[in-house]
C-alpha cells in the first residue's frame, strides 16, 4: 500500500522545515511527499527548490489556491493508494504511523482515516471530535467526520467525489466532504488512537 503525504505551505518556512524532517523520520518505503508552495514570500521557494530528495515533489502556484483548492491540486498529482493530508505545522509522532495506518485501513477497510491530535503540550486535542465517545481516545471507533490538520483518505474515493469544495478557502472543507459522502456513499469513517499528529499552529496566518 503506498500513500502519498500532501502539505500545502503559505509563509511558514520554518514549521515546513520541521514537518519535512519528521515526515523522513517515518519507517516506512512506500510513501511520498507532495508539497505545494503557496506563493509563499518568505523563502519557502528557494528552500524547497534546494532539496534533492527523490521521495519529495515540489509545486508551485502563482496564488495562494486556500486549503481546499491546493489539497485537490496536490491530490491530482498522485497516484497513490490513499492521500494524507498534514498541515505544513503538524506531523507524525510515532516512526511506524504509516505502519500503523496500512494495519488499520486493511482491518476496518477504512475510506477515511482521522488521527489523535495533540499539541506542542503533549495534550490531546479533544475539542477534535467533540461529538465522539468518551475516553475515544483509546480505541478505533466510527466518527462522523475527522480533523483537517492530519487525516488520510481514498484516493479514488476523493476523486470520484469531486475533492474538497474550492469555493471553501479556508475551514470547513472536511465537514463539507463528509457530508457529500454520506449522501453519496455507503462510508466509512474510522478514528486510529495510535496514529498521532502533533499540531503546533503556526502563528503565520494562511492567507
Amino acid at each position: 500500500m503506498n500513500f502519498s503525504i500532501c502539505v500545502i505551505t503559505y509563509n511558514r518556512l520554518n514549521s515546513l522545515v520541521k514537518m519535512i524532517e519528521n515526515t523522513f523520520d517515518l519507517d516506512y518505503d512506500y510513501f511520498e511527499l507532495l508539497i505545494l508552495n503557496q506563493n509563499s514570500s518568505d523563502g519557502t521557494k528557494f528552500f524547497l527548490d534546494s532539496l534533492n530528495n527523490s521521495r519529495i515533489r515540489i509545486f508551485h502556484s502563482k496564488s495562494n489556491l486556500g486549503v481546499a483548492g491546493g489539497r485537490n491540486y496536490l491530490a491530482s498529482k498522485s497516484n497513490a493508494d490513499y492521500l494524507i493530508f498534514l498541515d505544513d505545522d503538524s506531523w507524525f509522532i510515532e516512526s511506524k504511523a504509516l505502519n500503523n495506518l496500512k494495519k488499520n485501513i486493511l482491518e476496518y477497510n477504512a475510506d477515511i482515516c482521522g488521527f489523535k491530535i495533540i499539541g506542542d503540550d503533549n495534550k490531546l486535542r479533544d475539542w477534535c471530535y467533540p461529538l465522539s465517545p468518551k475516553n475515544f481516545n483509546q480505541k478505533v471507533h466510527s466518527s462522523p467526520y475527522y480533523v483537517g490538520c492530519g487525516h488520510a483518505i481514498r484516493n479514488k474515493m476523493f476523486k470520484n467525489l469531486g475533492g474538497y469544495n474550492k469555493n471553501l478557502f479556508f475551514w470547513g472543507e472536511e465537514i463539507d466532504f463528509v457530508l457529500n459522502c454520506l449522501c453519496s456513499l455507503d462510508l466509512n469513517i474510522k478514528y486510529f488512537p495510535d496514529i498521532t499528529v502533533l499540531h503546533v499552529p503556526s502563528k503565520q496566518e494562511r492567507f
